[in-house]
């Protein structure tokens, strides 16, 4: 689906050549003993997450072109109604997958690639202590296709996060291009990774019809008349203030910008290494689950910046002993 998403954002584009970068672990994806000795190793990886389960592999019922597992009984993440019937709050789902593959990004490194809806199923956690409403357990299924990142990456991966979050772009350039972006898009390379929205300065402001122009700081008003930015008017400026040559220039000048954006965008997807790829499906597989439950109120970015850091805490710690 990422490859037809990225085909449409522009036609003229193939993405074909991804193919190539991921033959091999594609091949391993039809080798069921890879994908058993996969389960079990993420099993043991999360086994300190009581929130997540993953089935047991039947070991006697498995070969190179067949996998055995045990029977688990859960809901398909996406199937909100039965998740709801369940009394499962859907804030709770969602926290636990967030923190489920940051866990898995920033901590252990055995990232699953492949977490669409079919294969995450949720059930009442048996394991729950408390008293009062069903708290959520994870069960997480096949896995075929899963990325190792090593520990040099993960820790590039931490230090690029927090600086995402912090604002600070000169840790943001330095970390960016360590993994393989190119360093005059290292923003937008940010952008993929933390999966939020462009910066402030890649915002357009437009003098003609930006309600805030004349409150700018007149050294701003300088670096945006120089670099040509714009801001998108509100849907009453759009409707009611602006005239049809104001429309048409800024369906020009934004139409310039998507064509810039997409141009680097697809520089950024051919030199990003696969490890980079396989993590960006894993991100954009739980923005779509969060997307499908509509959940405003999950902070996907403290949960995990709050897991990046205790990462970090860990990465310190390491340090020091040697």
């Amino acid at each position: 689906m990422l490859f037809h998403f990225f085909e449409w954002f522009n036609s003229n584009w193939t993405l074909a050549w991804m193919l190539d970068e991921l033959h091999d672990d594609l091949t391993l994806e039809l080798d069921f003993l890879h994908e058993a000795r996969n389960a079990e190793r993420s099993r043991e990886s999360v086994r300190h997450l009581d929130y997540v389960y993953v089935p047991k592999v039947h070991w006697n019922l498995t070969k190179k072109r067949i996998v055995t597992y045990e029977f688990v009984e859960g809901i398909t993440i996406d199937h909100v109604d039965e998740l709801k019937k369940q009394n499962l709050s859907l804030k709770d789902v969602d926290e636990k997958l967030i923190r489920l593959f940051a866990e898995q990004i920033f901590r252990t490194g055995f990232v699953h690639a492949d977490p669409h809806p079919g294969n995450v199923h949720v059930r009442v956690n048996k394991n729950q202590k408390s008293k009062g409403s069903p708290q959520a357990q994870i069960i997480l299924l096949d896995h075929g296709l899963y990325e190792n990142l090593l520990s040099e990456e993960r820790k590039i991966l931490c230090d690029l996060w927090m600086a995402s979050v912090t604002n600070n772009h000169i840790v943001m350039r330095q970390t960016a291009t360590a993994l393989g972006a190119p360093q005059k898009d290292y923003e937008l390379f940010c952008t993929l990774i933390t999966m939020k929205p462009l910066p402030d300065t890649e915002k357009y402001i437009i003098p003609s019809y930006a309600n805030d122009w004349d409150s700018l700081p007149p050294e701003l008003q300088m670096i945006a008349l120089k670099s040509r930015k714009l801001q998108m008017p509100s849907e009453d400026e759009y409707a009611n203030n602006m005239t049809n040559e104001q429309r048409a220039e800024l369906k020009r000048d934004y139409r310039r910008l998507m064509d810039k954006k997409r141009i680097a965008l697809y520089h950024i997807l051919k030199q990003m290494p696969k490890t980079m790829f396989l993590l960006l499906r894993n991100l954009n597989a739980v923005r779509n689950t969060l997307k499908i439950h509509n959940a405003p109120d999950v902070d996907r970015t403290r949960i995990m910046t709050e897991v990046c850091q205790q990462a970090l805490k860990e990465f310190q710690t390491k340090k020091r002993k040697i």
